[in-house]
């Protein structure tokens, strides 16, 4: 029923198998279904309605809220996903700016992945903190990069350490490849920009026509 979930579950680090998590949104819906019929039934009880009445309006205002509380923990690893993607996205242009002025200054890649884990860059921060951590045990920056951009949802991330990881493999200047990373996604997010003010302008007319004149001729 929930074919993605295990993926969710993966990228979100809630460290559940498929069928815990399931398990524990069933307990979740069973339990405020009990609690809100049992709270409702006796406040109904106390109202004298006829039996029959509150026996459907207990089980189905129950039922609604069971369900509700089912659903939302089985799609909370899917939002958590999505507000971590937004989180990463958000501060990655300042980061890529920071790693960039970092090895054109001539400090090694680890020392500048040390300073971004170190800085305010939110959830940026911390995923470049497990990097340095797994650096520090002794497993290379390149196995430990991909292992980042596998298990990372953000796809601009993900593009990001791919590009980095095939420079360090075929011996590139990391600096030019940060520069080009850097320009890229300047200009992605410029399309993104006019791609969503020439979406707004219909709407912002729509809503003038329908909120602003429309009423003032009533």
């Amino acid at each position: 029923m929930f074919p993605g979930l295990a993926f969710e579950l993966e990228q979100s680090e809630f460290h559940f198998e498929p069928r815990e998590w399931v398990a524990l949104a069933l307990f979740t819906g069973l339990f405020y279904f009990s609690v809100l019929f049992t709270g409702l039934f006796t406040v109904l009880i106390a109202a004298r309605i006829e039996m029959a009445r509150m026996v459907i309006i207990s089980l189905g205002a129950a039922g609604i809220i069971g369900v509700v509380g089912f659903m939302y923990v089985i799609f909370y690893p899917k939002l958590y996903v999505s507000r971590k993607v937004n989180q990463i996205e958000k501060n990655l242009p300042y980061a890529l700016h920071h790693l960039l002025i970092e090895v054109r200054s001539g400090v090694p890649l680890f020392n500048a992945l040390v300073s971004i884990s170190q800085s305010k860059y939110g959830i940026l921060s911390e995923e470049m903190k497990k990097a340095v951590d797994d650096i520090s045990t002794g497993k290379s920056e390149i196995a430990t990069l991909e292992m980042l951009a596998r298990r990372n949802p953000s796809l601009y991330f993900r593009r990001v350490l791919w590009q980095i990881v095939n420079s360090l493999k075929s011996g590139a200047d990391i600096g030019n490849t940060i520069k080009q990373i850097v320009d890229n996604l300047a200009e992605e997010q410029r399309v993104a920009i006019k791609k969503y003010g020439s979406q707004l302008n219909p709407l912002t007319l729509m809503y003038m026509i329908f909120a602003v004149i429309f009423p003032r001729w009533g």
